[in-house]
């Protein structure tokens, strides 16, 4: 079983403005960040467990952002690619923040065969 909480758990805590759109997530390394629409991930989840343990880094804890019923990784957009691994930061604004998730089918190739990176899954 996995612990989490739900994204609009945390947009209550923190009241974002009305006119906030887009949400960027940022590795704790620094070397990946999405920014994807607000209302495109309303039904995501920070997980934070794995059973009784701390998420392990092996499945992109101590936290990983994770969008349900993103099928497979696409190119552009909300994608399975959004769902980033070693989460270290969420933020909000009104224009698409730092992105650098694959734009091109062969920079995406290269992206998951990279140390460190394998393709995401839903698990």
């Amino acid at each position: 079983m996995c612990g989490y909480v739900r994204l609009r758990a945390i947009l209550a805590q923190v009241a974002p403005t009305t006119t906030a759109r887009y949400l960027t997530l940022r590795s704790g390394d620094g070397k990946f960040s999405a920014s994807i629409p607000l209302d495109a991930a309303r039904e995501a989840i920070v997980a934070y467990r794995l059973g009784d343990e701390p998420l392990p880094s092996k499945k992109g804890g101590p936290f990983r952002f994770f969008i349900p019923n993103v099928e497979e990784c696409a190119i552009g957009g909300v994608d399975a690619c959004a769902n980033v691994k070693f989460l270290a930061r969420i933020e909000l604004s009104q224009q698409p923040g730092a992105d650098n998730r694959p734009t091109s089918k062969a920079m995406h190739e290269e992206h998951h065969t990279k140390e460190g990176h394998e393709h995401p899954r839903h698990d």
